[in-house]
């Protein structure tokens, strides 16, 4: 019989065998919750978090002086949250805040004398790769102000060009040594992770920042632990993503008022 239908047996068993590499290939593309391509940024295929978050406004007291306690492995630090420059902003924070969507995640980007990066939902327990794409599953729009930091003509030609545009409701404050501002890929694409300033005013790199992150708190305190945390040693150094050899842990972040 075989001898017979030698044709149709042999593509039967090359269908089976297709068969499990696909769903081989599928099941780990699924677990990964990401395809890669070579030299291509991954795209998603789900949520990027391991738990869904729901874009919720937090209603600000505008009588109220909102901060945020960093707790981290290395000490606590204090952040002053500029709830009147950049109140959806801040609402955000604080509901993801609230929602214990920072609890033990890391600062995971450490560019020496520039700036220090977290805030990804995304751990290394489950994909050590995928930090720098781990967010709440939504973006926020930016809330930037540019007469009210008074960028040059250049400066906001070339941020028009690039799809930025100025909200002229708010007053903003400047980009400068130890702000913290929305981490972001574009016009509108921050979520949750944020970045705190280690750069001087005057440095080049954080000049070149200008006008595409939302400040949206400065440290005002613990600066002894934050700055000991700034001088973390890094891997590679040079590279587009340096990593802290030390794992920077934020265990919680508390928001208190006064």
């Amino acid at each position: 019989m075989f001898k017979e239908n030698k044709s149709f047996w042999l593509a039967f068993v090359g269908i089976i065998v297709l068969f499990f590499l696909i769903f081989s290939v599928l099941r780990t593309g699924f677990t990964n919750n990401s395809i890669r391509l070579s030299g291509i940024l991954p795209f998603r295929l789900f949520n990027p978090s391991p738990k869904l978050y729901q874009p919720a406004k937090t209603n600000l007291d505008s009588k109220l002086d909102y901060e945020a306690i960093i707790t981290t492995n290395f000490g606590d630090f204090t952040i002053d949250l500029y709830e009147k420059n950049a109140p959806n902003t801040v609402s955000n924070f604080i509901n993801l805040t609230n929602s214990g969507y920072y609890e033990k995640t890391t600062f995971y980007k450490l560019v020496p004398g520039l700036l220090i990066q977290g805030g990804s939902s995304t751990t290394k327990n489950e994909d050590p790769n995928d930090d720098i794409y781990g967010g709440p599953g939504y973006t926020i729009e930016d809330e930037i102000n540019w007469d009210s930091v008074d960028y040059s003509p250049d400066l906001k030609a070339s941020l028009t060009k690039a799809g930025y545009k100025s909200i002229t409701k708010i007053a903003s404050r400047e980009l400068i040594h130890y702000s913290v501002a929305m981490a972001s890929n574009g016009p509108n694409t921050a979520g949750g992770q944020f970045f705190i300033v280690i750069a001087l005013n005057s440095d080049e790199g954080l000049n070149k920042l200008q006008g595409r992150h939302t400040v949206f708190g400065g440290v005002t305190g613990g600066y002894q632990i934050f700055d000991q945390i700034a001088l973390s040693n890094v891997t590679n150094p040079e590279s587009k993503l340096p990593r802290p050899i030390s794992e920077i842990i934020i265990n919680k972040i508390t928001i208190n008022t006064k």
